[in-house]
């Protein structure tokens, strides 16, 4: 029962407001609830589904096109009495979608971010027998029914990260409102879609199943592998949950593992770098990472992201000169300050022979290494090149290892040794010193594994060198590193216990491979 009355002591009063009537003299009037005290009232409910705790948004191929959707249910009844009818019936519901997410594209880096737009990332869904949208936005509804007690409404997704609060306001036949709340829980009225307790606009289920500590949005905490001892990947939390789109599929990465992006130009594969460090890698096509700005920007896979870049490796198959056969432009270094890395397939194919599958997997996680702040285990120099070389025989005889001759495998007859082409003033010939990049473990991959010459004094061969004669050893072919070393002993061919040992060990501060990469750009 409902009464305008100008005071009114015994009654509860539940809304009110004030008007000057008659010249200026001031009266009070309001509306007021007749009801006393402990009378019952209606009271209305958002009803979260069955699977809301799991419950996590999806999208499709661009904003426009449904992912996943969610029913919510609303009912109204007695308070305190879920089974009983509200005293005062409802006349109409008002829906509406509150705080909702306006990300660009789908993901962190689909659609292209030139045909991305910021539409709405979630919606009311229109089909649905009880509710007329306000207007094309799918952000508020009204029933069209009165006296309605119970009933859903569809919220659609139409992006990965997307959220939104779903709040309901009735408007009772005695022209009072009550706003809802959520059932189980007198003190929220609103419905966070996903259910989000923290509101930092991740899905709690998704953040329960990682057992994340630090649930900012922004905090980039990934520890494993561990690396040089830097937490994280450059990749926001939040990124991570809400995801990339990888060969033509979605998929959420881990807050747990370190993940790296590589744009695959020639699809050469990131060879055993994610098995050598445990880091996950991850090939992209040319089309999932940002396609305009400068040769830098044209590297990121975060073009639709909110929090931060996020540089993919530019990997090519290139005929490189000098007997190279890999160069990563920029490194060592992270990510974001390399320019591309460069396989040259060709040359490892003739070198190698029948090693060369094994060793193209090796140079491309070497030079990925170097992509992610790996040092070699030593410098040139003190590597050097020289010219001019002859080896005694066992016969007493020599045989000399000119300029203009490049050795080649007896039963392959495929060219060995990356020496320079005759004629040139640093001379042709490779020679592997103490220390130098063919120095330490003998299976890590970031070690260099062929030349020609290296140097001992009791080697069978000679050279000259800064104006002395130096002796030495035909260097040989080693089998390709396959793994990252732990610290900078030499080993195997290169154990210093050997006295004919090849490089001896790691220069001091190289080696321990495995302790020294890093993702992050904010490391470095």
């Amino acid at each position: 029962m409902r009464a305008e009355i100008p005071c009114a002591k015994d009654a509860r009063l539940l809304t009110g407001s004030k008007e000057l009537m008659n010249s200026g003299s001031f009266v009070e009037r309001a509306t007021y609830d007749l009801r006393q005290e402990g009378e019952t009232q209606t009271e209305v409910e958002i009803v979260p589904p069955n699977d809301y705790e799991q419950w996590m948004p999806q999208a499709d191929e661009d904003e426009k096109t449904l992912g996943n959707f969610i029913d919510v249910g609303i009912v109204a009844h007695a308070k305190g009495h879920p089974d009983q009818a509200p005293p005062v019936p409802v006349r109409k519901y008002k829906i509406t979608l509150a705080d909702t997410s306006k990300e660009l594209g789908v993901d962190s880096n689909w659609p292209l971010h030139s045909r991305s737009t910021d539409d709405f990332d979630m919606k009311i869904d229109n089909v649905n027998p009880w509710i007329t949208l306000d207007d094309d936005k799918g952000q508020s509804a009204v029933t069209k029914q009165e006296d309605l007690t119970a009933f859903s409404v569809t919220v659609d997704s139409y992006d990965w990260g997307g959220y939104t609060k779903v709040k309901v306001v009735a408007e009772l036949e005695d022209d009072s409102s009550v706003v809802a709340h959520v059932q189980g829980h007198s003190d929220q009225d609103t419905l966070s879609l996903p259910k989000d307790d923290n509101q930092n606009h991740i899905a709690d289920w998704w953040e329960h199943f990682f057992a994340i500590k630090n649930a900012d949005a922004s905090a980039d905490d990934d520890d494993t592998p561990a690396g040089d001892g830097h937490k994280g990947d450059s990749i926001a939390l939040y990124d991570e949950y809400c995801g990339f789109r990888i060969h033509g599929k979605h998929e959420r990465l881990s807050p747990e593992l370190k993940d790296l992006f590589i744009w695959d130009m020639n699809q050469l594969g990131a060879g055993i770098y994610g098995s050598a460090t445990g880091v996950t890698p991850h090939l992209i096509y040319g089309l999932e990472r940002n396609t305009q700005g400068g040769a830098k920007n044209r590297n990121v896979v975060t073009p639709n992201g909110s929090q931060g870049d996020v540089y993919a490796l530019y990997l090519i198959d290139w005929p490189l000169e000098d007997g190279v056969v890999g160069d990563t432009e920029g490194g060592p270094g992270v990510p974001r300050d390399i320019q591309s890395v460069k396989i040259n397939t060709a040359l490892i194919r003739g070198a190698y022979g029948d090693a060369a599958k094994s060793a193209l997997a090796s140079t491309i996680a070497h030079e990925l290494g170097h992509a992610t702040n790996v040092r070699h285990h030593g410098d040139a120099p003190p590597d050097y090149d020289t010219g001019d070389a002859r080896c005694r025989q066992p016969d007493g005889s020599f045989k000399n290892y000119l300029c203009n001759i490049w050795p080649k495998d007896k039963d392959t007859k495929q060219i060995i040794g990356l020496g320079q082409k005759a004629g040139e003033d640093e001379g042709c010939w490779g020679v592997a010193t103490q220390g130098g990049m063919f120095s330490g473990n003998d299976q890590c991959l970031m070690r260099y594994d062929m030349t020609n010459f290296y140097e001992n004094p009791h080697g069978n061969c000679q050279w000259q060198h800064n104006g002395k004669t130096v002796h030495g050893y035909l260097y040989g072919k080693d089998p390709p590193g396959m793994t990252l070393c732990w610290s900078g002993r030499g080993t195997g061919v290169n154990d210093p216990a050997n006295p004919n040992n090849k490089a001896g060990n790691a220069a001091p501060g190289r080696g321990d491979c495995i302790h020294h990469f890093c993702l992050k750009n904010s490391a470095h």
